[in-house]
């Protein structure tokens, strides 16, 4: 398992596309074949407004946020993020993440992950005041969203295209394959997650990490 660095077959006029830094890499893409959403608790997601971490964040986030150091870079999100920084996480969800982290080599502090629902043993809940406050608490001038649930409950409103994409306060997203697209072995879902994360070098260094779903306590990306 883990990214196939061996077979990045993305067509090249696609690659040259997406370096251009040209929006929706991939438009065509077909995502009846993509995880059905849970419409029921997106429409309930909390209404947004800021939360500031002086405050107190409620559980899980609470606990994240002590082993973050800010700034970071970039903040990433899917949709079972908060079931994997819990006690009965997906296994193969954390392996696939420390594969990736792995094998991209980010310095310290290029990544944060930061849920976007609460997750009681049963249920996603999402909770977007919390995550967007995160977001700004940590500095964070990019947000990679895993998957069409994820990105769906972040932007309802937008196209699920995969690709690039800005707030109205001007934060870049980049919309990516999500683990379960991934899972267990498809190399082309692979292949294009791993080609649309490469190019996004950080652009400041952390000598701080922070906690991501892989299993290894703090492993500093």
């Amino acid at each position: 398992m883990g990214l196939d660095l061996h077979e990045l077959n993305i067509p090249l006029r696609c690659l040259a596309l997406y370096q251009a830094g040209i929006n929706y890499l991939m438009p065509d893409w077909d995502h009846r074949a993509w995880p059905q959403q849970d419409t029921q608790a997106i429409k309930e997601a909390v209404p947004v407004h800021e939360v500031h971490p002086d405050q107190g964040f409620p559980p899980p986030w609470s606990r994240i946020w002590t082993m973050l150091h800010p700034p970071y870079t970039m903040v990433w999100t899917y949709w079972q993020l908060s079931e994997d920084l819990g006690p009965a996480p997906c296994l193969q969800r954390q392996q696939l993440f420390k594969a990736i982290l792995t094998k991209l080599g980010w310095p310290r502090g290029s990544v944060a992950f930061w849920p976007l629902s609460a997750f009681d043993g049963q249920t996603h809940t999402p909770h977007l005041d919390l995550f967007w406050s995160g977001v700004q608490a940590l500095q964070a001038g990019l947000v990679v969203i895993f998957g069409v649930q994820a990105f769906q409950t972040l932007f309802p409103e937008k196209d699920l295209r995969l690709g690039f994409s800005s707030t109205q306060g001007g934060l870049q997203v980049v919309h990516v394959p999500g683990p379960d697209d991934m899972l267990p072995d498809n190399r082309e879902m692979k292949n294009l997650t791993w080609n649309m994360l490469c190019p996004l070098v950080s652009s400041r260094t952390n000598r701080s990490g922070g906690p991501s779903p892989s299993g290894a306590g703090d492993p500093g990306v």
